[in-house]
């Protein structure tokens, strides 16, 4: 059965579910992605089609499975969730205040989209089910069917 288990990467990460619950402990990363080279990313993870994933607390010897639906925000260390762009490269970013469901946050939210739909509420509208908020050294990667109000606070 070993030959078919997919090589991954542990990575620190916090989640914060549904019920209020954090869990600190680990995710799994694919060590290889189809669209960069190295492996992927906490973020392209997430917005897979897959329901569930994954994640041994710590101080447990076996993972738990998570359902993504109950996952209203997973943090994780900036530097483990950069993209492909070169340091210094101006990505559109908005200031905000998300109200959700369980929780309250501020941060930065990145908009990398198109030149063409660089508002807040284009970046809330994509298909994917996670944005990421930037909160000093830290991603975090919020459910977007968890967020009930957004409030611009700024330009960065």
């Amino acid at each position: 059965m070993d030959d078919l288990r997919i090589p991954v990467v542990p990575l620190e990460a916090e989640v914060l579910l549904q019920d209020g619950k954090r869990i600190h402990g680990r995710m799994f990363l694919p060590t290889a992605a189809s669209l960069h080279s190295g492996s992927m990313r906490p973020m392209e993870w997430l917005n897979l089609p897959t329901a569930f994933l994954p994640f041994l607390p710590d101080k447990e010897t076996k993972p738990i499975i998570l359902n993504k639906q109950q996952v209203v925000v997973l943090t994780v260390a900036a530097e483990q969730d950069k993209g492909d762009l070169p340091e210094n490269t101006p990505v559109p970013s908005r200031h905000v205040a998300l109200e959700l469901d369980i929780a309250s946050l501020d941060g930065t939210l990145m908009i990398e989209m198109p030149d063409t739909q660089i508002r807040v509420l284009d970046l809330l509208n994509s298909p994917d089910a996670f944005v990421t908020l930037c909160k000093d050294d830290r991603h975090l990667l919020v459910r977007k069917e968890h967020i009930i109000r957004v409030r611009e606070i700024g330009e960065e």
